[in-house]
């Protein structure tokens, strides 16, 4: 069955305090809250001199942990970790204190029909930069079919609305100040090498220009199913099915009437 993008949240933080997310309340995709057996992508941006320590977020693991700075008080923290929801899936995420003197914007994305014993589709890629904050995202090359990319990039550009990638779901921003958190996917049907373009509508701080940036691939679950076949000029392909649910075209798996009930197709 194809992946599905179940929603996201976001929270922000102001210096010398904590926040929360909730897992709940999600949108932009099929549901409202995470499940069990969904995986929870999770962004956190903080700018200023800090230990990484001081962005672990108990639970999750943690996948990329970069800080490109130029100077003491120019760093900016992007850090990415996950999550596979278990039976009693979780209904927040606890976002602790960063530090008394940074402020902190976090993203969370949650999917379905991932591959919960092998997740990530191929080794994650980061980006970074300390002459611009427009980010720029780093290759990455999926190996199965249909997995699905996503770009989770942090910047102080203190722009609070940019534009995706070409081709990727309309940008998820999370914004306080110069702690700014972009997050957006794409479902990729034939395995291969997938270069994003950079993000656009960033306008350059002033003073220092930084952004940090990761690229992932997530694994379609096991088993083939609920795609549709299409004619790619020799052969017949099993290719996902995306419907428009009113602001952004999203995976759904599609399904056939046996007679008794509607059942997924098996390619």
């Amino acid at each position: 069955m194809p992946i599905e993008f179940v929603g996201s949240a976001t929270a922000t933080a102001t210096a010398n305090a904590g926040t929360s997310i909730d897992l709940t309340a999600l949108t932009g995709g099929i549901g409202s809250a995470a499940a069990a057996g969904d995986i929870v992508l999770l962004l956190r941006t903080a700018t200023g001199t800090m230990s990484s320590l001081d962005l672990s977020v108990s639970g999750y693991e943690r996948v990329t942990d970069l800080a490109p700075a130029v100077l003491f008080d120019d760093t900016v923290n992007h850090e990415v970790f996950w999550k596979l929801m278990p039976g009693t899936p979780d209904t927040s995420i606890t976002l602790p204190l960063a530090s008394s003197s940074v402020e902190q914007s976090a993203i969370a994305m949650v999917f379905r029909g991932v591959d919960p014993t092998t997740p990530f589709d191929a080794t994650r890629v980061t980006a970074s930069s300390t002459t611009t904050a427009t980010p720029n995202p780093a290759q990455i090359t999926t190996v199965t079919n249909n997995a699905v990319v996503v770009v989770m990039a942090s910047s102080n550009s203190e722009d609070a609305v940019v534009t995706s990638p070409s081709g990727y779901s309309t940008a998820i921003v999370a914004s306080i100040g110069d702690s700014q958190s972009y997050a957006c996917y794409k479902a990729i049907p034939s395995a291969g090498a997938e270069n994003p373009a950079a993000f656009t509508n960033v306008a350059n701080p002033s003073g220092q220009d930084i952004y940090g940036c990761t690229t992932l691939a997530l694994r379609p679950a096991a088993g083939a199913g609920g795609n549709i076949k299409v004619w790619n000029g020799s052969a017949w392909v099993a290719r996902p099915v995306k419907v428009w649910n009113g602001t952004n075209w999203v995976t759904k798996p599609a399904k056939r009437w046996t007679g008794t009930a509607w059942v997924t197709t098996n390619y």
